[in-house]
């Protein structure tokens, strides 16, 4: 893998000195590594994470902003259920760059460091990937993350009614697809 460089974001590929910062991502985030709690403790998600990289069915970035030596880490970006056609693609934000992400959102000029990550990721996607077709599913509840998706050109396919857990509470689940001949870039 290599680095992937967007207007404002560089994107390192994930790297085992990475591990610490990915768990305290998990500790924020309960809907995307839901299911890596089913496999166990720290040290047995940090195998698994390492045998998925290795059999390239996950590919994973840190994205830093490109701010010279103030730069920041952002977050991370996956690829997963990777096939010769699609893959899926999930993202968690570092909680110091949630706060004005909703007002910069709604501005149609402006470039956040989220969505150009995104946007650079997708890029590779069509482009070096050659996939036809990237989804996400996001938690209905969540419409700051569904607002920065479909800003990039993602189209809602439907809900997934109690498709997942958060905390033991049933939650539904939308789903999202860009496809290549849709891609702006």
């Amino acid at each position: 893998m290599k680095i992937l460089e967007g207007k404002k974001t560089l994107l390192f590929p994930f790297a085992p000195a990475d591990f610490d910062y990915f768990f305290e991502l998990y500790e924020q985030e309960k809907y995307k590594f839901g299911e890596l709690k089913k496999i166990g403790d720290k040290e047995q998600i940090k195998m698994f994470l390492i045998q998925s990289f290795a059999s390239l069915s996950l590919l994973a970035w840190v994205g830093y902003t490109k701010e010279g030596k103030a730069s920041r880490r952002a977050g991370i970006i996956y690829l997963f259920d990777i096939t010769d056609r699609s893959c899926s693609i999930h993202g968690v934000v570092d909680k110091q760059f949630l706060k004005g992400l909703a007002k910069r959102l709604k501005q149609k000029d402006k470039l956040t460091y989220t969505e150009d990550a995104l946007r650079t990721v997708l890029n590779f996607c069509f482009t070096e990937f050659n996939r036809e077709r990237v989804d996400t599913t996001i938690p209905k509840n969540n419409r700051l993350a569904i607002a920065l998706v479909k800003k990039v050109g993602f189209k809602q396919e439907g809900i997934l009614r109690e498709y997942a857990k958060i905390d033991d509470n049933p939650i539904d689940v939308v789903i999202l697809s860009i496809l290549k001949k849709e891609w702006k870039g």
